[in-house]
């Protein structure tokens, strides 16, 4: 209880219960998140996928695990923060995440199976963030909180930093660092050497192939 004098000994007296107004949380963006791969990988007796995340704006990369059912779970929550749409904005956004192709459950996980479930799991990931990143949906605030912080925690709970990654515009996991055309030019010399200049043929130089 907090007690002011307010002229002529008047006391007034103020709950320190009484709690401000809660500041709204500022909208978040997806903007310049890129899914590098998804890799299945053994972990025991189940399969998890390595997801590589890069931050483009912050310049960051990072690897994240998951297992398909946690895939699942993120998908059943985003569906469920828009169960009851409030504006349009979310309803939009609604029908795209509903949308989405994502890969059925299987009873026998093959090799093959894995991969495409991987290449399944990239696109859907893909397509979240570029649903996440557009600011028209960002105007909704169940958007700009609840959907944003699902995303957020699903691409970056329990990363683990990325050292090295093949760029996405790179062919074959190389990548050119130094490309020099070498020239060496001499005096003109007498026509019975039947040559007036010798020159280098360009050199490229590759970085080790990386694969992921």
């Amino acid at each position: 209880m907090i007690r002011h004098v307010v002229g002529r000994g008047i006391v007034t007296e103020k709950s320190s219960s009484a709690k401000a107004a809660p500041t709204p949380m500022k909208p978040t963006s997806m903007k310049g998140y890129l899914i590098h791969c998804v890799v299945p990988q053994q972990a025991g007796d189940y399969t998890e996928y390595a997801v590589v995340v890069e931050d483009s704006r912050g310049r960051s990369l990072w690897e994240v695990k998951r297992r398909y059912s946690v895939v699942a779970d993120l998908r059943d929550n985003l569906d469920d923060v828009f169960d009851a749409p409030h504006c349009h904005y979310c309803k939009g956004l609604a029908a795209k995440l509903r949308a989405l192709p994502f890969p059925a459950k299987k009873l026998f996980h093959t090799d093959d199976v894995l991969s495409q479930r991987a290449i399944d799991l990239h696109a859907y990931m893909e397509a979240l963030l570029k649903i996440g990143a557009n600011p028209l949906y960002r105007n909704c605030t169940l958007v700009a909180t609840q959907a944003h912080w699902l995303l957020q925690r699903f691409f970056t709970s329990g990363q683990v930093r990325y050292l090295s990654i093949t760029p996405r515009d790179q062919r074959e996991g190389r990548i050119p660092c130094l490309l020099r055309q070498l020239q060496l030019t001499e005096p003109p010399l007498p026509k019975k050497h039947g040559y007036s200049k010798c020159s280098l043929a360009p050199i490229l130089e590759l970085a080790p192939p990386m694969a992921c």
